[in-house]
């Protein structure tokens, strides 16, 4: 089986490369940490990413969510990631949520996500 590629999408440089860390170490490849939704469309264009994690609150006049938006029409696998999240934010919008302090539920909602039959019953 082919190492998972995963895109970080998070503007706050030191979560990155933390996030970055815990999926290296868990055998999954990192194709790069965006902190924009433009940087991100355009790693994801080069990159093809199997998985990207988001954040919410992202630098620029775009946000997570309007990424999250883009991805779905394009039928792409992500999960939202993010430290400061207000009930309602997503009420619009499917998607997983896991906070960044749980990374057992990280690797748990990625491990979902990247296999199709479960990720299936989860949709």
């Amino acid at each position: 089986m082919s190492m998972k590629k995963i895109l970080i999408v998070e503007d706050e440089s030191l979560v990155g490369h933390h996030l970055k860390l815990i999926l290296t170490a868990a055998g999954y490849k990192v194709t790069g940490i965006s902190e924009s939704v433009n940087e991100a469309l355009a790693a994801i264009e080069e990159q093809k990413p199997d998985l990207v994690l988001l954040d919410i609150h992202l630098k620029g006049v775009l946000n997570g969510i309007d990424l999250a938006r883009k991805l779905t029409e394009r039928n792409m696998a992500f999960v939202y990631l993010t430290a400061n999240f207000r009930s309602g934010s997503l009420s619009s919008h499917s998607g997983r949520m896991i906070s960044l302090q749980r990374s057992m539920l990280r690797s748990i909602a990625i491990k979902i996500v990247l296999n199709p039959a479960v990720s299936r019953k989860w949709n």
